[in-house]
């Protein structure tokens, strides 16, 4: 099960990550939508890829409680390190205007998980950024050459991002 905010994240769960699960794995999903609430769940049933995930590292169960991390073989290839960057800032992170009257965004994501938050900081290091400190639950990367360098090397694949990439079009 996949969570998301069924406002901002429910285009980016029909248009690219459905399809990416039925890409990868052959499998249907579908979504649950909660009344009274902004919350959906993409959900896919199906023994053989929670094994599957699994066997690729991931923890089965909360991830909060498991305190994950992200899975070693991530660390072995630049092409892994890029992909799970743009994964976990197109689901945790944004893009956004920080209000000091600066023109220039800032992408900034999100995790309450400390083997998380310590593995992000140490994938953007290996990948030669210079991110914030955490600070609480948040970590930045706000400086130009590197807010220019992300977009072109990483990128955003949820179309959120993407529209707000374009409001900062004439300065990034």
């Amino acid at each position: 099960r996949i969570s998301g905010n069924s406002e901002k994240d429910l285009e980016y769960l029909r248009s690219y990550v459905s399809p990416l699960i039925e890409e990868l794995f052959g499998l249907i999903s579908g979504f649950n939508f909660y009344k009274n609430s902004k919350h959906v769940h993409l959900y896919c049933n199906s023994k053989e890829l929670l094994f599957c995930l699994e066997k690729f590292g991931l923890k089965i169960g909360n991830k909060k409680e498991n305190n994950v991390s992200i899975p070693n073989w991530i660390f072995t290839k630049k092409s892994y390190m890029v992909a799970c960057i743009r994964g976990l800032i197109d689901t945790d992170g944004c893009l956004y205007d920080c209000g000091n009257g600066s023109l220039f965004p800032r992408v900034n994501y999100c995790s309450y998980i400390e083997n998380l938050q310590t593995d992000f900081r140490r994938i953007l290091i290996s990948l030669n950024y210079h991110p914030t400190p955490w600070i609480g639950t948040n970590i930045m990367i706000y400086r130009k050459q590197d807010i220019k360098r992300y977009i072109k090397e990483i990128g955003f694949s949820n179309k959120r991002n993407l529209n707000k990439l374009n409001e900062f079009a004439p300065v990034v």
